[in-house]
This record gives C-alpha cells, sequence and structure tokens, in this order.
C-alpha cells in the first residue's frame, strides 16, 4: 500500500539516540458509553462517547508493507525510489530497523530550487527568518538522505487505539502517523484514510441509515 509521508515535529526520547515523538498524553482508553451505537446515532449527537471501531488497536489497521531509506544513501538515489513507488515520502531507518526521521519530497525540493527557497527580507521576524534559513540551507547543502531528512518524527505505538491515532491527526494537522514499538523500530503506517475505512466501510451501520 503507497503512503504519503508528511514532515513531522518531536521530542528527544531516551534511550533511543533518536528524536521520536510519541504523543506526550500517550496511549488513552476511550470514555466509553454502555451500549456500541451506530454511526448515524453517533453523528446525531446521541451517543457522545464513542465510535464504531474506537477500542481497536492501531496494529490491527496499520499498513506495514513499506517503502523505508537508509541515512547513507544519496538523494538522487532515494528521489528514484519515491518517484518510482509514486509515494511523496519515506520513513528513514538505521541498521537496527529504529525510525531516524522521514525524507519527503518537500526536503527534495529545497535541494532543487536551491537559493531561492531561502525567506527574503520582509517575510517574518529577523530571528525566526534566520532560524528558518539556516534549516533550509542545511538542506540545499546536502547531498544524503540523512543530512537533509526530517530527524523528529510523530510516532504511535501498536497498542494504541484507533481513537487514540485519530486524536492525535487532529491534534498535529496530520493525516497519516508513523508506528513504532516502545524501542523506536519502525512497525506501520495508520492513516486517516484507515480510520475512516474501519468507521464507515467494515461497521454495518452506514453513514446514510436513519438512527
Amino acid at each position: 500500500q503507497q503512503m504519503l509521508i508528511v514532515i513531522f515535529v518531536a521530542a528527544y526520547t531516551p534511550g533511543t539516540g533518536r528524536a521520536l515523538f510519541h504523543d506526550g498524553r500517550g496511549c488513552r482508553s476511550p470514555v466509553m458509553s454502555t451500549t456500541k451505537p451506530g454511526w448515524s446515532s453517533f453523528l446525531d449527537g446521541k451517543e457522545k462517547y464513542i465510535w464504531p471501531g474506537a477500542e481497536s488497536p492501531v496494529s490491527e489497521h496499520m499498513s506495514t508493507s513499506l517503502v523505508t531509506l537508509a541515512e547513507g544513501m544519496r538523494l538522487a538515489e532515494a528521489a528514484k525510489i519515491l518517484e518510482g513507488a509514486r509515494i511523496t515520502g519515506a520513513p528513514v531507518v538505521d541498521a537496527e530497523g529504529r525510525l531516524a526521521g522521514v525524507l519527503s519530497r518537500s526536503d527534495i525540493l529545497f535541494k532543487i530550487a536551491g537559493r531561492r527557497s531561502l525567506m527574503l527580507p520582509g517575510h517574518g521576524p529577523r530571528t525566526v527568518r534566520y532560524t528558518e534559513n539556516t534549516a533550509r540551507l542545511a538542506k540545499i547543502q546536502s547531498q544524503t538522505v540523512g543530512e537533509s531528512m526530517s530527524t523528529q518524527p510523530i510516532a504511535i505505538r501498536p497498542s494504541c487505539t484507533m481513537q487514540d491515532a485519530a486524536a492525535l491527526m487532529l491534534r498535529r494537522n496530520l493525516n497519516r502517523v508513523i508506528v513504532t514499538d516502545d524501542e523506536g523500530k519502525l512497525q506501520g503506517i495508520i492513516s486517516s484514510t484507515d480510520v475512516f475505512h474501519l468507521a464507515l466501510i467494515e461497521n454495518s451501520d452506514p453513514l446514510s441509515e436513519s438512527p
């Protein structure tokens, strides 16, 4: 299954040597009503706390057949892999299979655009512009995946629920979230499409039915 990867931001996770973000609030069990509602009653406001499939673990719905990249790979080679797979980005893993970062088409575009991608005077405060241009120059001058990739990906654990995943996507404005285990090893990717598929297709109560 082909995946679109976006750039993520995160915080350092001790013990992994990587800046890997697991949602700061952790995986929280949904507040549940005593009965499982259908979608119609849920969206109509008659059921406030759970939706079909909310308790289902991410591990049961994530995509596991992923294109991955290595930090030492040349950017030109990585770009050909992304183009060949018709995807706009891919996770970067180290020799142990731990998530090191994410390389997206946007990262490579900085290399293609060169110095014309730098923020010009008048675009934001000077300190912000300096910080942003320093990061952009690093991408412009990069030669390998490790030098160009975004190194702070957000991740979620396989044991988290689909409701956890949906909440994280909303909080971080994401369409897809990388799934890693407690050691930071790549397990898969979960997308908003997976959430909708679970809720609207796999459940017997279609959205169009009356309550």
